[in-house]
């Protein structure tokens, strides 16, 4: 059967222990997915804009200007070819979803901000656990919600114990997010300010709110799409069974404003992604020894998501009503918000740029 096969690469990078994921497209997703509050949403990225990128070099924002390729990139005639293979079965099981519902754990590490490491595990923890739920009707239709928030505590002189606290009401009502593509639309919930934000998609973007989502990898996964936008490789370690690993750099500068790398983690019954991880621009494991003798610490962020409970194109049971109910989420009523007030915005946003034969953008 195909794809029965692991791959058997040996491509350390980093974190190939732990699973990461992510992508990025509209200034409005951008600035908004990763969290009031959590230190993840900037104006212009998830992880805030720090001018460096993965390696801890200035980042270019010319978008004009291409991005080298990776280490080990372009790919031997067999791995490229095995990648092919796992995005073509991949785009066939995405193809099947007319809509979906999962679960999702969030987990957020910033050496900045908690730099503790679990004797246990050897692993920094967490300084933040998000939980929520993922909709989606095909083909443009989904909604984000974070619905609950753990901080971690680490141990202390009072408390030697790690301990995580869970956001009392009123805290975790001001750091819900909310986020809805409508089709026509991207739509923000603004819990602090008792917003509803609204940014309207021109004409040539309306459809494909999903794949300019923060979470592309999700929707309706498009091989010559994927690979167009991104340098992809396998890296499934050998311990796992029935997963498989790709690990992506993106090929648009637009990207890559946002995220150095990402790890997507497909298994199960239906080969969608289970786990996204997730690393930020100026994520950087290594330490620098700089020519005056100084130590650069190594900078830790990166995001994991953990899909749970995915139910693909279910059955809604009690009729019409519970099928109106359903859809009607997908199209945000401000007047039902009371107390709160509708922004309108004109999207920002640039249609996907052309790319040369190799996949970069080019001068």
């Amino acid at each position: 059967m195909l794809l029965r096969r692991r791959s058997t690469v040996s491509l350390v990078t980093g974190f190939v222990a732990t699973a990461l994921v992510g992508g990025l497209g509209s200034n409005l997703w951008a600035q908004t997915l990763g969290g009031a509050g959590s230190g993840y949403g900037q104006p212009t990225s998830r992880f805030g804009s720090s001018g460096l990128n993965g390696q801890g070099l200035p980042v270019n924002h010319d978008q004009t200007v291409p991005i080298p390729a990776p280490e080990g990139f372009p790919l031997s005639e067999p791995y490229q070819e095995y990648v092919d293979q796992v995005l073509t079965y991949w785009e066939s099981s995405s193809s099947q979803v007319e809509r979906l519902r999962c679960q999702f754990t969030r987990f957020t590490y910033d050496s900045g901000v908690c730099n503790y490491v679990d004797p246990n595990s050897s692993q920094m923890v967490a300084h933040e656990v998000a939980g929520g739920i993922i909709k989606y009707e095909m083909p443009d239709r989904a909604i984000i919600e974070v619905d609950k928030k753990r901080i971690a505590l680490p141990p202390s002189a009072a408390n030697p114990n790690l301990e995580y606290r869970d956001l009392n009401a009123a805290d975790m009502e001001k750091q819900r997010e909310r986020y809805v593509s409508s089709g026509d639309a991207i739509y923000f919930y603004d819990y602090v300010e008792k917003q509803l934000i609204k940014q309207n998609l021109p004409m040539e973007l309306q459809g494909q709110g999903i794949k300019n989502s923060p979470l592309p990898f999700l929707f309706g996964a498009k091989a010559e799409e994927l690979k167009a936008r991104y340098w992809i490789r396998p890296i499934t370690p050998d311990t796992v069974e029935k997963q498989w690993w790709l690990e992506v750099f993106p090929k648009r500068r637009q990207d890559a404003e946002h995220y150095s790398r990402a790890v997507i983690v497909l298994g199960g019954d239906e080969f969608l992604p289970i786990q996204i991880q997730l690393f930020a621009p100026d994520h950087n494991p290594v330490k620098y020894t700089l020519a005056d003798g100084s130590t650069r610490p190594a900078v830790l962020k990166y995001q994991i998501y953990d899909f749970k409970n995915s139910e693909k194109n279910f059955n809604f049971g009690l009729g019409a009503n519970v099928a109106r109910l359903w859809r009607d989420e997908f199209s945000p009523r401000p007047q039902t918000l009371l107390g709160w007030k509708l922004v309108e915005k004109e999207a920002p946003l640039m249609a996907a740029q052309p790319t040369d034969s190799s996949g970069v953008i080019p001068r």
